[in-house]
């Protein structure tokens, strides 16, 4: 890459070609002050006209972000020109500026206040009132906005046009009249929405649930992990007190790119509410029907014996049975491993929840060079890996040509340059016949664009993962595979040889059963699981949140929580990264790995109750599956090197058999179908409402429109209510629903069939208002033109 020379301030930099301004005078530790520049948005706008610059030979000031360096360009940042431009654009921008300082969320973490101190005129000639606005304006039940606040640097709108395409953000009115509301005052959904709090550099959006907790100098920033999330996001926890108080996003650029999904951003919120369990629970009376069995509060010694008890039980009927979910730590599922080893008990993976890095594995960051993005599957990425939804949309604005295969309706098509239509059950089938018909054509010639395959572990057979493996030659630098594990932690499980079990193999367990963060409501119905609980020997859950088994539980361990523990997890492409304890548990709750390794040294066994120890052991007895060192020596932003342990188990996805009338109906997987989300007021409004999505089409045949009520029927015999909407996405004769909206029970995700019937209901904005429990922003200062229909998923 060639280079060109620029003189900053006096002082030479060499810099690659095509550099802007700002970033070559960083390198040399040059600070050009910006509120607007933003490069992971996208191009610069030069709309705050902070960072004024004087350059040589051209006569007026120009705007650094939005200036490409040219050879022998001769720049002054601090010339009389530009200093006097500086303190005026700050003059300008403080005219209206409240002095929210003192309780300001931003205060003390806030540009506006640094570049006025460092930059501004030092007093101000302003004595007319300002202006003001109602305050705060909340634009979602999660964000909250103080519209006088704002500088209209417009970050938080071309977030929404240009990171996540959901053109939501708007600025409203012109020139002085400008302000920043949403489309049609709806209230701001997404899965993302929560980065523009981040964003904003004035504190005119703030989160709700911050919104007056914390002074940044007083709740210091732990790094850690997102707990549940396979991309391994990577956050900051701030903690006062030792509560966490919010959760900020930590740029990883091998990863995340420095933006966190609104589950990991907000769901923390009920780690503190009333549902937390704080104690453990006995049930005793086990012969009593579910709902008779009172509660007993014990004191983790005297739970400790209990379980010890019946671990040691020489008259038990069978070793007891560890079902993992695949979000423990390294250390807990270590710590566990040598429980069972004492005892003769068997550790085992709920399905999906354990599955190895495929051999043809690629890297995240790949997708920033990559020229061709292969996405497989009916599920939308938002859903399961909302970060790669974000990196391969910013890769097909780079030019990568992106290809999309499944039924439709995902939001990704929109982004996407051609869909493949393969309907239930056919992914295999059209994955192994396009493969054919590449090589058929291309003949097997060597590759020499970059490409990367996405998709879900377990949605393709074998035999289609290698025709992508032998058709697209992969690995290859810069290609290869990203398989998406239903588990956070489900390649550490594989590395560490746990396996995946059915649930026939789990419910058929007549022994002792400990559930490890595993809720089987989730995946089969009561009346499967219900009797089968009853014929174990004993049943233990290990929760931070009450589930439905718990009610059935002989014994309910209280458990800590991602921002509560430390230990180390994979990510998707073989990353380790290490998760810090920066909280204090609530109660009594003990951390699982402390609480384990205090039960296995009573069995007799040796295990570490710190996660540095005990990775150290575990590390030495992998037999090369995790690369050997230590957890301190884990950097902060990981390091690859997972391999090994069995492959994810293919999930038979079968087509419905439909009757006259019927349509075929993906009921899908859901970023807010989760408990903690289900625990957090706040974010309630994100599944109050079932929404169906319906082929345009297919919707006036029924006679329905978007924003209508309608009842839909199941093969399983559920009548549920859903509100309508409608795209050009989804294939006729199909609809999607998400799993963990009323009506559609949660983590309960598949083809089915079913018929819709309609009724005509208020229009779909109304509805979207009530459900998000917030008034339009804006009310009573509404748009002089009619509302319009707002482009759904992107169309438009």
């Amino acid at each position: 890459m060639s280079t060109v020379t620029v003189t900053i301030d006096g002082r030479d930099v060499s810099v690659p070609a095509g550099s802007g301004l700002v970033e070559a005078a960083a390198e040399i530790g040059v600070e050009i002050p910006v509120f607007c520049y933003e490069p992971r948005i996208g191009p610069a706008v030069g709309a705050c006209r902070m960072c004024l610059v004087e350059i040589e030979g051209v006569p007026k000031l120009q705007a650094a972000c939005a200036t490409g360096v040219r050879d022998g360009m001769i720049v002054s940042t601090v010339g009389d020109k530009a200093r006097e431009a500086q303190e005026a654009v700050l003059e300008f921008l403080l005219l209206n500026h409240p002095l929210d300082c003192p309780v300001c969320d931003k205060g003390g973490e806030c540009p506006l206040q640094d570049h006025a101190f460092r930059w501004g005129p030092g007093t101000s000639r302003f004595l007319e009132h300002k202006r003001v606005n109602d305050k705060p304006i909340p634009i979602s039940p999660l964000i909250a906005l103080d519209r006088e606040r704002c500088i209209l640097c417009y970050r938080c709108s071309r977030f929404s046009a240009e990171v996540t395409e959901d053109l939501q953000l708007i600025a409203r009115e012109r020139g002085a009249s400008s302000v920043i509301a949403t489309f049609e005052g709806r209230p701001y959904e997404g899965h993302h929405t929560g980065n523009v709090i981040e964003l904003c550099p004035v504190g005119a959006l703030t989160s709700t649930q911050y919104r007056f907790q914390a002074r940044p100098w007083e709740a210091p920033d732990h790094p850690s992990i997102a707990p549940w999330d396979p991309v391994g996001s990577n956050v900051y926890n701030t903690v006062r007190e030792g509560r966490v108080v919010r959760v900020l996003s930590r740029r990883n650029d091998a990863v995340d790119t420095g933006w966190i999904d609104d589950r990991t951003r907000f769901a923390y919120a009920a780690m503190y509410g009333p549902a937390r369990i704080e104690r453990p629970q006995l049930r005793p009376n086990r012969d009593r029907p579910v709902g008779n069995r009172p509660v007993v509060e014990q004191s983790h010694e005297l739970a400790m014996e209990w379980l010890h008890g019946k671990l040691t039980d020489a008259a038990r009927k069978a070793p007891e049975l560890w079902v993992l979910s695949g979000s423990e730590t390294l250390e807990v599922v270590y710590a566990i491993q040598q429980v069972a080893a004492q005892t003769g008990g068997r550790v085992v993976a709920a399905p999906g929840a354990s599955a190895a890095l495929p051999a043809a594995s690629a890297r995240i960051e790949d997708l920033r060079s990559a020229r061709h993005v292969l996405v497989i599957g009916h599920a939308d990425l938002l859903d399961t890996a909302p970060s790669l939804d974000l990196w391969i949309r910013r890769a097909a604005q780079n030019g990568a040509f992106v290809t999309t295969v499944g039924v439709g309706g995902t939001r990704l098509d929109g982004a996407t340059a051609q869909h493949m239509f393969a309907g239930p059950g056919e992914l295999d089938a059209v994955v192994q016949r396009t493969c054919a018909s590449i090589r058929a054509n291309e003949g097997d010639a060597p590759l020499v664009e970059t490409g990367i395959v996405v998709y879900r572990d377990g949605d393709l057979a074998p035999e289609s993962v290698q025709a992508l493996v032998e058709t697209f030659q992969l690995p290859r630098e810069g290609s290869g595979l990203l398989a998406i594990p239903a588990a956070p932690n489900a390649r550490g499980l594989a590395a560490l040889g746990v396996e995946s079990a059915t649930w026939d193999e789990i419910l058929g367990h007549t022994g002792g059963v400990v559930y490890v963060g595993v809720d089987p409501e989730r995946a089969v119905d009561r009346s499967e699981w219900g009797p089968a609980v009853k014929r174990a020997a004993w049943v233990v859950a290990i929760d931070a949140l009450p589930t439905a088994l718990h009610g059935s539980a002989d014994l309910v361990i209280p458990a800590a929580w991602g921002g509560e523990q430390e230990g180390t997890l994979v990510n998707l492409e073989g990353r380790l990264q290490r998760m810090s304890v920066g909280a204090d548990t609530p109660g009594e709750v003990v951390a699982q790995l402390r609480w384990i390794a205090g039960l296995a040294r009573r069995l007799g066994a040796t295990v570490q109750g710190n996660a540095a120890s005990a990775f150290r052991q575990l590390a030495e007895t992998s037999d090369g599956r995790l690369p050997v060192t230590t957890h301190g020596a884990i950097p902060h932003d990981g390091i690859l090197g997972v391999n090994g342990g069995a492959a994810a188990t293919p999930i038979v996805d079968e087509a419905p058999q439909l009757a006259d009338g019927e349509l075929a109906l993906y009921v899908a997987p859901n970023l807010f179908d989760a408990c903690e989300v289900e625990h957090t007021e706040a974010m309630s409004f994100l599944t109050r409402e079932a929404v169906l999505h319906l082929n345009r089409a297919d919707a006036a045949e029924l006679g329905l429109a978007r924003g209508q009520q309608a009842t839909v029927e199941t093969a399983d015999g559920r009548t549920v209510q859903v509100a309508i909407t409608t795209s050009r996405r989804v294939a006729p004769g199909h609809a999607r629903v998400h799993a963990g909206t009323p009506g559609f029970p949660g983590g309960r995700t598949g083809w089915t069939s079913a018929r819709v019937t309609g009724a005509a209901s208020a229009p779909a904005h109304e509805h979207a208002q009530v459900a998000a429990g917030t008034p339009a922003i804006g009310a009573g200062d509404q748009l002089d033109a009619p509302p319009t229909e707002r482009p759904q998923d992107g169309e438009g």
